[in-house]
């Protein structure tokens, strides 16, 4: 009996064996079938650039309350919206200097900050300071051309006695007119080197006479009067009244807040256009509108938006404009200048723009559980809707762009952006 079982067992055995192998061998298969289907997956996935997609379960889309919205093409206009900060104006900036050294004396009409000064006005004066060198260089001037004086009168005398003596004998033709023309010309000079000595004897002397009485003496001339050339306000007082200043130190600052500078931006796809315009833009604050001057280009390019910004002053007697002040204006452009944007651009809410790195780009829903991020070129922006360059075939193979009728996500943005980071292994500020 128990010879009997020894092949049942054995065979048994075998079984056993090969149902384990082959176990073995289609696990292994599947695993392979699974490792092959992931990678083709990943290739899927790298084609279409999973780093600038993000997935969501419409479970989560809802909990998110991600909401979207149709782009819609741009009807084409005659006016370009655009933005723009007021800046301080260096042309409205007046500062008012110490002409020389002396003591600052301040007159009735000294101003306080914040008040209103006018053209015109005598605000104080300079008590130009005079060290005893000044009045001995002054004195020895004063002794030398007293000197000089009797001898320079001396040749007056002495060229017209011969001026009278040949006058008779040429008006004869005994000697030639040349002889008498240079004498002429000889005594001129002495006599204008005799008004020169008097001229500064007199000028030294008072000089020298209103130095020792200066102090009491408002109408001396070592006393320099402050006088404004330009009406405005007060906005620094760098000096104490009845102070000590040095030549060319500043006193005050006075800025005409009528005069304000606008620092505007333009589209790069605007400015040929605007080159071509007027140049006349109207800026609005509460129910004010304003018009302004062009200055010209500021010289530099928006880190952030790319755009390109332009200097305007507008003359602001009601106060509406402040340093800092954000503004909108309306460009006009000729009618010939304006392009159909309806088919180069699409329109959207503000709220579907954002910035990473200084680059605007916006979210697009591209299927049910799926949000494309695309890089923008603004257009126009305006409080509430932005304007951005219209996707075409190849921007869209890059991921640049909206095209029409595509959906765009306008609440919940910065969530996906932040799901974007997390998805791709952090943050990449």
């Amino acid at each position: 009996m128990r010879n009997e079982s020894r092949p049942f067992i054995c065979h048994l055995g075998t079984t056993i064996a090969i149902s384990a192998i082959l176990l073995q061998f289609a696990g292994c298969l599947t695993r392979r079938e699974e490792e092959q289907d992931s990678q083709q997956s990943e290739l899927a996935d790298t084609a279409t650039n999973p780093g600038m997609t993000v997935r969501l379960q419409k479970e989560q889309i809802e909990r998110l309350q991600i909401a979207t919205t149709q782009a819609t093409l741009a009807p084409p206009s005659n006016t370009l919206n655009v933005f723009g900060r007021v800046i301080p104006n260096p042309n409205a900036t007046y500062d008012i200097f110490a002409p020389y050294s002396g003591e600052l004396v301040v007159d009735s009409k000294w101003p306080v900050i914040a008040a209103t000064a006018m053209k015109g006005d005598v605000i104080g004066s300079i008590k130009v300071r005079i060290s005893p060198e000044i009045v001995a260089d002054l004195r020895s001037r004063l002794m030398e051309s007293e000197s000089r004086l009797p001898s320079d009168l001396e040749a007056v005398e002495s060229l017209s006695k011969i001026v009278q003596g040949l006058q008779p004998v040429a008006n004869k033709q005994i000697l030639s007119r040349t002889e008498l023309d240079a004498a002429m010309a000889n005594l001129a000079k002495a006599q204008a080197q005799v008004a020169s000595d008097r001229s500064i004897i007199s000028s030294l002397g008072n000089a020298i006479a209103e130095a020792e009485v200066s102090d009491k003496n408002p109408l001396s001339h070592w006393r320099i009067p402050i006088v404004l050339s330009q009406s405005g306000q007060v906005t620094e007082l760098f000096v104490s009244t009845s102070s000590f200043v040095e030549a060319g130190q500043q006193l005050a600052r006075i800025v005409d807040p009528s005069k304000q500078m606008v620092r505007i931006e333009i589209p790069p796809t605007k400015q040929i256009e605007f080159q071509r315009s007027k140049k006349e833009i109207s800026v609005t604050v509460g129910k004010v509108e304003i018009k302004g001057r062009y200055l010209g280009m500021a010289g530099e390019v928006s880190p952030s938006s790319q755009f390109y910004q332009h200097l305007f002053e507008f003359s602001d007697e009601a106060g509406s404009l402040r340093p800092g002040q954000v503004v909108r204006g309306r460009l006009d452009l000729e009618p010939q200048e304006v392009v159909a944007k309806a088919a180069s651009a699409v329109e959207m809410p503000a709220t579907a723009l954002l910035y990473h790195q200084g680059m605007p780009f916006v979210f697009v829903r591209t299927t049910e559980e799926e949000f494309q991020r695309r890089g923008v070129q603004l257009l126009e922006t305006s409080e509430t809707r932005i304007i951005v360059q219209a996707a075409s075939d190849t921007s869209l193979d890059l991921q640049i762009g909206v095209g029409d009728g595509e959906q765009v996500v306008i609440s919940g943005a910065q969530v996906l952006l932040s799901r974007q980071f997390l998805q791709s292994g952090g943050d990449d500020d």
